[in-house]
């Protein structure tokens, strides 16, 4: 038996919801939505007509290791991910998405992958040739400081499981374990922690599987036809003034209608100040300047830093698909046209790369 699970609290759990039957509509799969509520008395909106959606609620905290580190981005809830797995025995392989994963379609084989030490993963892309944002230190000192001896990394927003093997594993002693050593270092927690614990062990998935923020906007979806889009920026598409990817809106827009929920209800609490008027036009003219071949300085300074990660993850994906890396895919180059762009005065697209529904 197979299935797909969330973990969120009480805010997402609508988001969650809408994605569960979208998934249930594609793979015919349970999907089991384990909601850890800030506030033990709020009300959950359940899909209730749809048997194949499950809600668990509250079950997972108490499983937690006290006194485990966290931040305003990655708070305790996030732990909770690793210990779904024992309340999902029934089945053989589970996998987990982040609430902000949008499953397009669906590979079938991935159920019958071999799974050694019962996970499977997507490398983190962000860190694909470089150590996180805002560190100083290399990317090797940064693996060693928080105990990964391997070169590769993976992005815990979508995890394949192995059940059975997985919970063998005593994961609120090993965490406790980490942290103590590695504490003072961690700086994506769980994520941290788990490549720790599956380092050179996990079993290497294409991006298709978890295709990140980080690779929008490059051109790169014809190559890997992605099966789960992975929403990772900080402005989530079901914000509606997401400026960053404005398909995103559009699809989970689509994705609260089919579930009957209202997704205005993500909206609060989550918009930006509108831009001056000044600002606005400021825009207008880059956009209308950029139009005629005009280049503005902005314009430019985009363009390097767009060429600069495109080169980078080029050079990733050519290496991976060399040296066979990524499971369920039998390619061994890298072939991709580079796309054309378009500069709107504020930011740089890649022209009819709409996310289909």
């Amino acid at each position: 038996m197979k299935a797909f699970f969330f973990v969120v609290d009480e805010i997402l759990a609508n988001v969650v919801s809408a994605q569960a039957l979208n998934i249930t509509k594609l793979t015919g799969c349970d999907v089991h939505i384990f909601v850890e509520r800030r506030d033990r008395y709020a009300a959950v909106l359940e899909l209730s007509s749809v048997s194949s959606i499950k809600y668990h609620y509250d079950v997972l905290g108490e499983m937690l290791p006290p006194n485990l580190p966290g931040s305003k981005k990655w708070p305790a809830i996030v732990y909770l991910r690793v210990f779904a797995p024992f309340f999902l025995q029934n089945y053989d392989r589970v996998i987990y998405l982040d609430a902000d994963v949008h499953c397009r379609h669906f590979d079938e084989r991935i159920w019958s992958l071999e799974l050694p030490s019962g996970l499977a993963a997507v490398h983190d892309l962000v860190v694909a040739r470089s150590q996180p944002l805002g560190l100083t230190i290399s990317r090797r000192e940064w693996l060693d400081s928080i105990g990964v001896a391997s070169d590769r990394y993976f992005n815990s927003g979508v995890l394949v499981i192995d059940v059975r093997k997985w919970c063998q594993e005593n994961f609120a002693a090993k965490l406790t374990d980490y942290f103590e050593n590695y504490g003072s270092k961690v700086f994506m927690y769980d994520q941290d922690f788990l490549n720790y614990m599956f380092q050179d062990k996990w079993v290497e998935l294409s991006p298709q599987w978890n295709f990140q923020a980080a690779l929008f906007h490059f051109g790169f979806e014809d190559f890997f036809n992605p099966i789960l889009y992975h929403y990772s920026q900080d402005r989530k598409p079901w914000f509606k003034d997401n400026n960053f990817e404005e398909n995103g809106y559009r699809i989970y827009k689509f994705l609260f209608e089919q579930a009957n929920l209202d997704i205005t209800s993500q909206h609060e609490d989550r918009r930006h100040p509108k831009p001056d008027f000044l600002t606005v036009i400021k825009w207008k003219v880059r956009q209308y300047l950029s139009r005629i071949g005009i280049t503005s300085r902005k314009e430019k300074r985009l363009r390097k830093r767009w060429e600069i990660r495109r080169c980078e993850y080029e050079h990733f994906f050519r290496d991976s698909l060399s040296a066979n890396c990524f499971s369920l895919d039998t390619r061994s180059e890298f072939q991709t046209v580079k796309p054309k762009l378009t500069f709107t005065g504020r930011k740089l697209l890649v022209e009819d790369s709409a996310i289909s529904i």
